[in-house]
């Protein structure tokens, strides 16, 4: 599933956290470019926590900050079927970094 290269509009990604949350179907779930902020990765993060069906997300090029990559990182402690994450050219520190990679 792709949204890539559009705005998500606000409430959009809590919406599809609710349709994800029941989902064994959709595998990979691209949302790169698609201008997500921290609320909106506060909310994949509890995807993330709850889905054992992802195994990959991209979230490349979106304007998530240091308060988003850490709930998307702490959420990885508990999911154990993603994979592959991208999150480049998003807005965290080399201390955002450091806690994906753990």
């Amino acid at each position: 599933m792709s949204s890539n290269r559009d705005h998500i509009e606000k409430g959009v990604v809590e919406i599809l956290y609710q349709s994800l949350i029941r989902n064994n179907t959709i595998i990979c779930l691209d949302l790169g470019a698609s201008l997500l902020h921290d609320e909106d990765a506060i909310e994949i993060s509890k995807l993330l926590s709850q889905n054992c069906t992802l195994t990959c997300l991209h979230l490349g090029n979106d304007e998530i900050g240091m308060r988003g990559i850490t709930e998307i990182a702490k959420s990885l402690y508990e999911n154990h079927t993603l994979t592959r994450i991208s999150l480049f050219g998003n807005e965290f520190d080399d201390k955002g970094a450091f806690e994906i990679a753990n």
